[in-house]
């Protein structure tokens, strides 16, 4: 997709009629995943339109939305519809409680810090409105997502519940925790520098989809996992550090400086908008692909990532900041 639209010449009315379609489809989320609630309870079922379960969207659906919304509210020219901006962040902040999501609070945080440094100077002012919203939003999620409660009494609570959830190991020493898998793949890894650098091969995480052969290649290899498989873990296995690079983080660094180049030179505030919802995003991938889960094979996320990687891209071109 990402291929096709920056080679197949569309013109920027397509890019806005689909950015309008890519807002009513993230707004018709808010009623659905508050039925869902309704419906299951709070739980990960607990989501909108894209799947019954949900797992790791919950988090990162969230952080997209409100980097893109933010970035309209803030910078977007439309003013009669700020309010409304503001009111879909707030369901986003709702979004994960609803599901039960601790990691948005620990994400949700580290965005916040990065959407601050990235407006300046001359939107700090106009944040003011959304951290009336972004502090509550998040402070409720400690009150009302399970398990995080004693956070409110002691703020240390949260680093030590995530490292404890984080490394923990099965009666057998299998990873259970994402830096657990981290620090196993690792070790795994610079035992032998071929594998270091270009990994076990392709597909070697991924479970086998034929009726007849239904085990993991990963049951040869000699690290086990049977929780945390983030980006940086998957594509260390499968294509070593030397492709983590290659494939993650060089194009994600490319992204970056295009989107931040474009921002600072692209006169038309929709698209300037675009651009500082697009930084938040790529600070999420970045983010979540090191420490949270193997995001780009998620349908839904590779979707809205490299849709909006493509529309920078190629107005990018139009404006000729690129």
């Amino acid at each position: 997709m990402f291929y096709l639209l920056i080679n197949l010449d569309l013109d920027e009315q397509f890019f806005r009629f689909m950015f309008k379609v890519l807002m009513f489809l993230l707004v018709i989320q808010l009623p659905v995943a508050f039925i869902k609630y309704l419906r299951f309870g709070q739980m990960e079922s607990a989501i909108g339109t894209y799947a019954y379960f949900g797992g790791g969207l919950s988090t990162v659906l969230p952080l997209f939305a409100i980097s893109f919304f933010l970035g309209l509210y803030l910078i977007g020219g439309n003013q009669e519809h700020r309010g409304q901006y503001l009111l879909y962040i707030l369901g986003y902040l709702i979004f994960p409680i609803l599901s039960g999501k601790k990691g948005f609070v620990v994400f949700g945080v580290l965005l916040s810090g990065f959407l601050v440094w990235q407006a300046g100077r001359e939107s700090l002012r106009k944040f003011i409105p959304v951290g009336l919203i972004l502090l509550p939003g998040l402070l409720a999620s400690l009150y009302f997502v399970p398990g995080l409660g004693p956070t409110l009494k002691d703020p240390r609570y949260l680093l030590k519940y995530s490292i404890s959830y984080e490394t923990v190991r099965s009666e057998r020493g299998e990873a259970g925790g994402r830096l657990a898998a981290i620090e196993d793949t690792f070790n795994a890894a610079k035992k032998d520098s071929v594998h270091f650098l270009l990994g076990w091969g392709p597909g070697s995480t991924i479970k086998s989809f034929f009726s007849s052969y239904s085990a993991f290649a990963q049951e040869k290899l000699p690290v086990r996992i049977y929780y945390g498989f983030t980006h940086l873990v998957s594509t260390v296995i499968e294509y070593g550090y030397l492709g983590f690079l290659f494939y993650f983080l060089m194009p994600l660094y490319a992204l970056f400086k295009t989107n931040r180049h474009f921002y600072k030179n692209v006169p038309d505030p929709f698209w300037k908008a675009t651009s500082f919802g697009f930084g938040g995003i790529l600070f999420s991938v970045f983010s979540i692909g090191l420490f949270y889960m193997d995001l780009l094979r998620a349908d839904v996320i590779g979707f809205l990532f490299w849709f909006f990687a493509a529309a920078i891209i190629v107005m990018a071109k139009k404006y000729q900041t690129a």
